[in-house]
């Protein structure tokens, strides 16, 4: 830090998951509050890419691109409040680094946080308006998961929600079930690379926009998990997935 400069101290409050530097406030999603929560433990230390995503979003497979997307919109939270830059650094190929020489975050709580009680609920139409995607993707997740338990053989009469169904595909001696919306048609390719996977997988795939949903489960191993992410790296998708089982014989 250089003699005579200014550190600005920006307030983190966890519970509002906001950021407050000046009277000027921002709103960080679950993502964001996760990831500057854990570069708080490790200030300007290089914490790996890995590190970061499982403590974000625990065991559930992520894609680097949602790592960066996170990282971009909490690197911008910061800019905007300080109009410092490159406080949070990309460490080419290993992670990212927060850098606290021009800067203070410091924890608060309600008690003596700025934020008037009176803005509770526009911040939470704010927080809704700004995150419904993701608050949707996590109802869908949890759908998926609903469907997954009714619909597996070891559940008596288990049932499917009557605006989805249940196709099942059959390769070598392995047997696939795809729980899609009625009106959906898998793409072949998607199809044959997911049957291809080395297990006795009932699959749950659901499409919002350009988004994908696709939660696995196998049935001899008990493995399963879920990824949400683009269409344009449905591949990425494929290939997390088989790291989950053993190459085939």
């Amino acid at each position: 830090m250089q003699s005579g400069s200014i550190v600005k101290n920006i307030q983190f409050n966890t519970n509002r998951s906001t950021l407050t530097f000046d009277n000027e406030h921002c709103y960080l999603n679950h993502s964001e509050l996760r990831a500057l929560e854990f570069f708080l433990t490790k200030p300007n230390q290089v914490i790996n890419k890995e590190e970061l995503k499982s403590y974000i979003w625990g065991r559930s497979l992520v894609t680097d691109s949602s790592l960066t997307k996170t990282i971009a919109k909490l690197r911008g939270h910061i800019s905007y409040l300080t109009a410092e830059n490159d406080i949070v650094v990309t460490i080419p190929r290993i992670g990212y680094k927060l850098v606290l020489d021009r800067i203070n975050i410091l924890l608060v709580t309600d008690a003596n946080n700025t934020i008037a009680t009176t803005n509770n609920i526009k911040y939470l139409y704010t927080y809704i308006e700004r995150y419904k995607f993701i608050l949707a993707s996590v109802v869908l997740l949890l759908f998926s998961v609903l469907n997954f338990y009714t619909a597996f053989p070891s559940i008596p009469k288990g049932y499917i929600n009557e605006a989805y169904q249940l196709k099942k595909y059959t390769h070598k001696r392995r047997i696939y079930s795809f729980i899609t919306k009625k009106e959906t048609q898998i793409d072949n390719l998607l199809l044959k690379k997911l049957i291809s996977i080395p297990c006795n997988c009932t699959y749950f795939i659901e499409k919002r926009a350009d988004t994908f949903l696709i939660s696995f489960f196998d049935s001899n191993t008990h493995k399963g998990n879920s990824l949400i992410m683009p269409e344009n790296e449905l591949q990425q998708a494929i290939t997390k997935i088989k790291k989950e089982f053993p190459p085939d014989e």
